[in-house]
Parts: structure tokens; C-alpha cells; sequence
């Protein structure tokens, strides 16, 4: 299996070129993504709604205008993903698109189930996690910025945004939690379906998140078998260091290791 570098600190890392035409910005805790496409541009995720003044400044570094970013997809719902998306679709024009399952909540409207089991967090306390949410707290996780328009997608489409990600339904983290597949450069985007850093255990190399984070863990962990079939050798995942090697092999190693 292929060596794993993670490096999640809790700073601004610097633009870093992952696969082609794909870069890795924004902080080293949270990932977000641009897809560049003959100079149109997609974002792939959004970051928190503290840390979305930092966008232009990720996309200038690789020679980016914010009015070249054509769409931001959103690999699901949360806060910590969909928070600058309405800063991009209000400054650049771009539309946001996300799982009809999840477009309530980057509408500014979470589920019941989410609320309620927000105190079962103490649970799941270590030392790591402490300092990530205090990140997380002050980078405005609790005040999510609603996205006041959105395109709705399913399962198996196309895009029709630049790049053309393909969406791979993957259900478990939240109802709408999606992959997104570039085809012709072998990359996968597994948002929170498939992470290389559970910022709740600090467990590193490819996992779930952790139970606590989970709509449904079950489902999570039977959804990575829509994964394991594609063909990808670029694994990009929400939170962690990028997985190079075949995704398959990511798969395997997240279904041994489970959700903490």
C-alpha cells in the first residue's frame, strides 16, 4: 500500500497541485479543492464560513480570478464544507450544486437528529480533537452561512460544470453525502465518506469519521462498495492528506479500520 503523508495543523498551508489541473487549498484541517479546466474553474467544497475571506487569496495563488470559478459542488451538507459557498456564489457568480438529501442543510436548515446528538460529542473527547474544535467553534461552524441558491443533483450524474465530475451517491455520513469522480484524470473526491485524518480520534490513514459524526455508520461503511469499483488512482479526501493509489486499496483499508 502506497506511504501516507498527514500533516493536519491548524494553519493555512500553501496551494498545492494534487493531480492535474487539481489543487489542494485552504487550511491544512479542512479541505477544499479547485478543479481547473481550461481556465474555468470549479470548487470542490467550501471551507468553514470563518475561513471563506481566505478563498480569493488560495485562488490568486494559482493564478485564479474569483470570476473564473464558474460552480462549487459540495460533497454534502455541512457546515464545515459548504461554509464560503455563498460568498463564491454572491462575488463570482458561481452556482452551487449538492445532493437533493442535503440541500436543507446548506440552506441553512440541519436536520433534528443532527442537533440532538450534538452533546454526544464529550464522548469522543481526545486531546486533538479539543484543539480542532476550537478551530472549529471559532471559524464559525456554529454560524453557518446559508446558501440562499442551489442546484440539486442526484446520483450517477454528470455535471455540467467545469471538469465534469461524475456523482457517486455515498450515504452514511449525511443522507445526501456524494463522491465526485473526474474520469478522464483518475481523481475521487470522498468528502467526509472517506477521510485520511478523523479529526474527532486523531486516527490517521483511510477511515470513517467517527461514529459520533455519522448520520448512519452502517450505511457509511456499506456505501464505501460504490467506491472501491472506480477508477481512480487520486483519492482527495475532506479531511487529511491525499491517498495516492488506486481506490480500491483506500477502501480495504477503511472498511479494517472502521469508524472510532
Amino acid at each position: 500500500m502506497p506511504t501516507l503523508r498527514v500533516n493536519c495543523s491548524l494553519r493555512y498551508g500553501a496551494a498545492v497541485q494534487v493531480a492535474e489541473g487539481v489543487h489542494r487549498l485552504g487550511p491544512d484541517l479542512v479541505n477544499w479543492y479547485a478543479v481547473v479546466d481550461g481556465g474555468r474553474v470549479t470548487l470542490i467544497d467550501s471551507g468553514l464560513t470563518g475561513d471563506a475571506s481566505q478563498i480569493a487569496g488560495g485562488l490568486a495563488a494559482i493564478g485564479i480570478m474569483p470570476e473564473q470559478v464558474e460552480a462549487v459542488v459540495l460533497t454534502h451538507g455541512h457546515a464545515d464544507h459548504a461554509g464560503g459557498a455563498e460568498l463564491v456564489r454572491t462575488t463570482s457568480g458561481a452556482h452551487v450544486h449538492v445532493h437533493r438529501a442535503d440541500a436543507k442543510m446548506a440552506a441553512g436548515r440541519p436536520p433534528l437528529k443532527s442537533a440532538v446528538k450534538a452533546p454526544l460529542v464529550v464522548r469522543h473527547l481526545s486531546r486533538e480533537f479539543v484543539g480542532t474544535m476550537r478551530y472549529f467553534v471559532g471559524h464559525g461552524i456554529l454560524r453557518p452561512a446559508a446558501v440562499k441558491e442551489l442546484t440539486e443533483f442526484d446520483d450517477g450524474v454528470v455535471l455540467p460544470v467545469p471538469g465534469a465530475p461524475r456523482v457517486v451517491h455515498v450515504p452514511g455520513h449525511t443522507a445526501g453525502s456524494s463522491a465526485l469522480l473526474l474520469e478522464a484524470r483518475g481523481v475521487v473526491f470522498t468528502g467526509d465518506a472517506l477521510v485520511t485524518h478523523d479529526c474527532y480520534s486523531g486516527a490517521r490513514g483511510p477511515r470513517l469519521l467517527a461514529r459520533v459524526s455519522n448520520d448512519d455508520s452502517g450505511q457509511a461503511l456499506a456505501s464505501l462498495d460504490a467506491l472501491a469499483g472506480l477508477r481512480a488512482r487520486v483519492v482527495l479526501p475532506g479531511h487529511g492528506e491525499p491517498f495516492n493509489g488506486e481506490v480500491g486499496e483506500a477502501v480495504a483499508a477503511a472498511k479494517a479500520a472502521g469508524a472510532a
